[in-house]
């Protein structure tokens, strides 16, 4: 599965987009922003540069996420549960959340954007 942040998009971004490929992920869960169906934390962290200060940092791994410790209770054994490593993955964009869990981390690349 490939993700694809669209960051060329962004006046004032980068001119390069971020693509991210998960091998096996297990779930996947996408929502409008303004829904919060699945946990992210209370504070989250901010972008740093100047013009974007206000602006949700776009890429988060969630810890302690209620969601991923859900699923790995529902399919590890009560020992393999203690360790596991199933890890939740959120994406945030201008207007969606995607969220994601794998226990293997994807491979990131940045992409040169097509001339449209």
């Amino acid at each position: 599965m490939i993700v694809t942040m669209h960051f060329s998009r962004v006046i004032g971004g980068c001119n390069k987009d971020l693509e991210l490929t998960f091998s096996e992920p297990i779930a996947l869960q996408w929502e409008d922003e303004s829904y919060g169906i699945i946990d992210l934390p209370d504070i989250l962290p901010k972008c740093s540069k100047d013009t974007f200060t206000n602006w949700t940092y776009p890429t988060l791994i969630v810890p302690d996420s209620k969601w991923a410790d859900l699923y790995a209770a529902s399919t590890h054994t009560e020992e393999e549960y203690k360790n596991h490593k199933v890890t939740h993955f959120a994406f945030i964009a201008m207007n969606d959340l995607l969220h994601v869990l794998s226990e293997k981390k994807p491979s990131a690349k940045l992409i040169e954007v097509a001339n449209a």
